[in-house]
């Protein structure tokens, strides 16, 4: 979940949304099982859930804080930003406490752990969104433009795999030491 919509505030929004519908439909049903005391498709659900948020959200935020927030920082200040990091740091606190408490059995506490996660995210959510919605139109282009001009003349830039198209990284060219 990096690249160009990552800087444009209508697509980052609509990345946001996608990963809460799905977790907000595993919280639900993982309210139900524990209501009803099913341990078994709750172990599987927190599982799923697990993956959800390191596969989707952490990922997405590691991109966030690699090729998103510097940029940032110079458009809006270091402690907005750092604001924004610590949300990041709250909501790995959290996964950590859900995989803790899923490997020790402790099914009475995937319920809440998931409903804390859930609200962590759609208020970081929403106060990232707010802080790109300061974002001028321009803002992508200006940052795809700038990451243009600091390749070197051979253009040796290279993207690797879910890299942003916008934050390029440079690679020395073979014939030269160093």
């Amino acid at each position: 979940m990096s690249g160009p919509a990552l800087y444009d505030g209508l697509w980052h929004r609509l990345i946001h949304q996608g990963a809460l519908e799905e977790a907000r439909m595993v919280v639900g049903v993982a309210a139900d099982l524990q209501i009803a005391q099913d341990t078994a498709p709750l172990q599987a659900l927190a599982e799923m859930a697990l993956e959800h948020w390191k596969g989707r959200t952490l990922v997405h935020a590691a991109s966030e804080e690699e090729d998103l927030y510097p940029a940032l920082a110079e458009a809006v200040g270091q402690n907005a930003v750092a604001a924004l990091r610590e949300e990041h740091a709250q909501l790995r606190r959290l996964v950590e406490q859900l995989e803790q408490s899923l490997v020790a059995g402790r099914y009475g506490e995937i319920s809440q752990c998931l409903t804390a996660l859930l609200g962590a995210t759609e208020e970081h959510n929403a106060h990232e969104e707010a802080v790109l919605q300061q974002m001028p139109p321009q803002w992508p282009a200006l940052l795809q433009a700038r990451a243009a001009a600091t390749n070197d003349a051979s253009g040796a830039c290279v993207e690797g795999e879910g890299a942003s198209p916008l934050i390029q990284v440079r690679r020395p060219d073979p014939g030269q030491d160093g």
